[in-house]
């Protein structure tokens, strides 16, 4: 049986057991701890399978958009906004970790589809612009149900559109 991934926040960051063990204390970025570790193993995990093919950005189309559209670094202010908001914000909702779970069900095929289209570039551009920017300007004057609105909304057109 694979042995089940563990995680606990500490020092303004994720850790992942596995991997605290075996380098040192060292975090992994929130998005991976949220993607992999939550009800998955260790070999599901791509830090784990190959080190060489983790990809911070992976399966996130937030993500994508500011680091791949925008060339911001995937520590942004834009990013630590919006996952500060997803940890403390919308994971404590009313079906907040089920809608962060499902996100990252569904944001790998997302981005998968948008990256093979011609005008993936443009499309990342557009996320940036009327998802990313909006949300964090919502998110830095409290309008927190508002910003959570328009990503819920957001998510469900994309994968109307894209899956």
């Amino acid at each position: 049986m694979a042995e089940e991934c563990k995680f606990y926040y500490y020092d303004n960051g994720y850790s992942c057991a596995l991997k605290r063990e075996k380098e040192g204390y060292s975090s992994i970025d929130s998005d991976t701890v949220h993607k992999y570790c939550w009800g998955y193993h260790y070999s599901d995990c791509p830090r784990y399978r190959s080190n060489d093919s983790y990809q911070p950005s992976g399966g996130c189309f937030l993500t994508s958009a500011c680091v791949e559209a925008k060339g911001l670094p995937d520590d942004c202010y834009e990013l630590t906004i919006l996952r500060k908001f997803r940890d403390e914000y919308l994971a404590k909702q009313e079906n907040g970790q089920c809608e962060i779970r499902h996100y990252y069900v569904v944001a790998p095929s997302i981005v998968e589809k948008i990256k093979k289209s011609p005008d993936a570039n443009s499309v990342f551009e557009k996320i940036y612009h009327d998802l990313v920017l909006p949300c964090v300007q919502m998110i830095e004057n409290f309008n927190l149900s508002e910003a959570h609105a328009l990503y819920r909304s957001y998510v469900m057109t994309l994968e109307k559109m894209y899956l």
